[in-house]
């Protein structure tokens, strides 16, 4: 699915219309903006899913699986968030089950804000699996 990606939108308030777009149509994130994510994750780790910025929530949405970058940013943030709160690091194979949990999370919550839905998670920290609500 490389080169495609889904724009959405939300009709009369209730539906969400997506389609897919080629290459030219997806907006790509410059390296120097990823590294002010992965830095922000790094120095943010406490940040809820009400803060999470919107660029981030589109990425992760525009995509049929996590990018490199989304990987590298939620596995920061993941990791911090880890660190902080336990003051231990996880092994490696465990942060990239969470970061499909975080990721899948992520296009969720990008969804509810197109559709100006609440979401039980937007006030928990973005980068916790912990507590996390299923749907």
């Amino acid at each position: 699915m490389e080169g495609r990606a889904l724009e959405c939108r939300a009709i009369e308030g209730q539906a969400l219309e997506c389609r897919a777009m080629e290459g030219k149509g997806k907006r790509e994130m410059d390296r120097e903006r990823e590294e002010y994510y992965i830095d922000l994750a790094a120095e943010n780790p406490e940040m809820l899913c009400s803060e999470a910025p919107d660029e981030i929530l589109e990425a992760c949405a525009a995509e049929a699986e996590p990018t490199a970058f989304m990987e590298e940013f939620l596995g920061t943030g993941h990791s911090q968030w880890i660190l902080m709160t336990y003051g231990r690091r996880l092994p490696q194979a465990i942060v990239n089950n969470n970061i499909l949990q975080l990721w899948i999370r992520a296009c969720r919550l990008y969804t509810r804000r197109l559709m100006n839905e609440s979401d039980p998670d937007w006030g928990k920290p973005f980068f916790s699996i912990e507590d996390m609500t299923v749907v």
